[in-house]
């Protein structure tokens, strides 16, 4: 059943139906300690630092005498620690007194006037060496952007100074084409991040990746839930509403293994011994507190086997099922009036009687009939169907199967109870539950491998080319291309137990990450649907939640399907699919 903090509902058990609204994170105002008082920027005095330079562990390989540096037999040695750290020196000494006179108390006296060449040469060792410099620890700036030469002439005042002298003084002198040379900050790529803007609490929710418990109705924007041996729809306007009441199911051992809305009214259930539920949203919504809920019409599949996805055609009178014995069944649903002659109370004859005329309302009742029909039936994987894709535009479905492949059937778009044909296997190394055909390029499908695969595969279905591979960081369990851009989404199920990934949307074709959204701990994504406007989603998770995200909500309209260099990666495929050569130069 599902929760909301914004209403409160009872079912016959007694337990509420509350929404949760996403927890908010407040702040600690507790105290801290902060150099300078007021929780600012830092500000170190220029005496501070002076004591830190002159403490410093690496300052201290320094702390030579000039006559030292003159002996030979020093410079005869090898580097060591004992010649770095030869001079045993209190650190009060080393705070209070100026660097010069711990080396050499007379130094004043006997100093000795460096030559020009000399200074030059310490400060250029010392440059290049890394060692601290006086003037370095007060100076903060940025990164020194690298060094990119257009051409092999040098300028004289890069060779006279130090390597990061040079390094700045190139970068301000150097032109490119005419044009002064701009420095410019490296763009970040770490993707952005999200958090849902409603989560609903989901007791009782099947963690079971080859279960399809979720789903957002495109007609009326209600979304549907299945707990266990329950059904729930959640309106903005309403709640939770029950659709199928736990008792039901649990007298025969049953359970909700997918739900799926039509087009338009409708909503399917399927459970795991094969039954089909039809339930009229409208009907549903009207009736809330008179009862539980009828449903139109409940059979049961041939094979009697579980119900593991549905997918709809447009018209949303027909539909395919796919079974746990590798079955897909494609239905038809009819829809009859029937009229019932009803007998009339006495006042409405004496009322006919005195006008003459007998109402045709009062005297007939006419009661809606659905039926469904089966149209055909395949036997398509050796193993239980996972997922199911269907592309109008160009008469292909997809079916992916636990026996780690993907096929491609073709159907007769002018006689759809016509069985479809075979036209490719695509085979994975795991099994395929998340397809999606590109709705802006109709000849791209995406299909996205289990746990042990972890793929992302781009696939020519019209001569079932393989166009590229991409390894994702999960066990891919949903796809969602965006409609107005050049993006995808991806749902994960199992993860790094290090590094846990929710979500992640990657823009086409260079696959560079967009969002990504992660969770403190390891969270399973089971399945994933979109609202009607295509800008949000929701997550049905294994921490018994559903998750509500706004994706694209700045994106524009729908992109008609336009060719353009790159979504294919074949020149041989991009010339069949209408990739001229004007589309490359633009």
């Amino acid at each position: 059943m599902i929760k909301t903090r914004q209403s409160k509902f009872r079912d016959e058990s007694g337990e509420h139906l509350n929404g949760k609204a996403p927890y908010k994170f407040k702040l600690s105002p507790g105290r801290s300690k902060t150099v300078g008082g007021n929780g600012n920027d830092r500000f170190i005095p220029k005496n501070t630092s002076k004591k830190s330079y002159y403490s410093s562990s690496q300052l201290q390989s320094f702390l030579i005498s000039y006559e030292q540096l003159d002996d030979p037999q020093l410079q005869s040695r090898s580097p060591s620690p004992e010649f770095f750290m030869g001079q045993d020196l209190q650190m009060n000494t080393l705070l209070t007194q100026d660097i010069s006179t711990i080396v050499d108390p007379d130094h004043k006296k006997n100093k000795k006037k460096l030559s020009r060449h000399t200074k030059q040469h310490r400060k250029y060792m010392a440059d290049a060496l890394g060692f601290p410099d006086y003037n370095r620890v007060l100076q903060f700036s940025h990164m020194i952007p690298q060094l990119t030469i257009p051409s092999l002439t040098v300028d004289p005042l890069i060779s006279v100074l130090p390597p990061s002298d040079a390094l700045k003084y190139a970068n301000n002198q150097l032109s490119w084409a005419g044009k002064n040379h701009v420095e410019k900050q490296r763009k970040s790529k770490r993707a952005e991040s999200r958090v849902p803007y409603r989560v609903l609490e989901a007791p009782h929710l099947r963690k079971d990746f080859y279960s399809n418990l979720v789903d957002w109705s495109s007609f009326t924007n209600n979304v549907a839930v299945a707990l266990d041996t329950a059904v729930f729809l959640w309106s903005d306007k309403v709640g939770a509403i029950h659709v199928l009441r736990r008792d039901y199911l649990e007298k025969s051992a049953d359970t909700v293994q997918c739900i799926s809305f039509g087009p338009k009214d409708l909503l399917l259930v399927g459970t795991k011994r094969g039954k089909i539920f039809l339930f009229s949203q409208e009907s549903v919504e009207n009736n809330v507190g008179s009862g539980p809920p009828k449903p139109l019409v409940e059979i049961t599949v041939k094979c009697q086997s579980g119900i593991c996805c549905c997918q709809w055609f447009e018209d949303g009178n027909q539909f395919i099922i796919g079974t746990e014995v590798g079955v897909v069944y494609k239905f038809n649903i009819n829809t009859e009036l029937i009229v019932i002659a009803r007998s009339l109370r006495k006042a409405d004859m004496m009322s006919s009687n005195a006008s003459g005329r007998l109402n045709r309302n009062q005297s007939e009742k006419v009661i809606q009939s659905v039926k469904i029909r089966e149209s055909w039936s395949l036997h398509v994987h050796s193993q239980q169907i996972c997922g199911i894709k269907i592309c109008e535009e160009t008469s292909r479905i997809a079916v992916g199967g636990n026996d780690n492949c993907c096929s491609i059937w073709r159907y007769n778009n002018k006689d759809l109870n016509e069985e479809p044909e075979l036209q490719f296997k695509l085979k994975h190394a795991s099994a395929v539950k998340a397809m999606a055909f590109c709705p802006w390029s109709k000849a791209l499908l995406v299909t996205g491998g289990g746990s042990y695969d972890r793929h992302l595969r781009f696939w020519h279905y019209k001569s079932g080319t393989l166009l590229r591979e991409f390894k994702t960081p999960g066990q891919i369990t949903s796809i969602i291309w965006c409609k107005g851009q050049k993006q995808l989404l991806v749902t994960f199920g199992f993860t790094s137990q290090e590094l846990p990934v929710f979500i992640i949307m990657y823009s086409y074709p260079s696959m560079e990450e967009i969002l990504r959204i992660k969770q403190p701990t390891q969270l399973r994504a089971l399945t994933a649907a979109t609202s009607p406007d295509a800008k949000k989603i929701c997550v049905a998770s294994d921490d018994e939640t559903v998750r509500f995200y706004s994706i694209w909500e700045n994106s524009c309209e729908d992109m008609v399907e336009t060719p353009s260099d790159g979504i294919y990666g074949s020149e041989i495929i991009e010339h069949e699919e209408g990739v001229s050569l004007e589309c490359k130069l633009r």
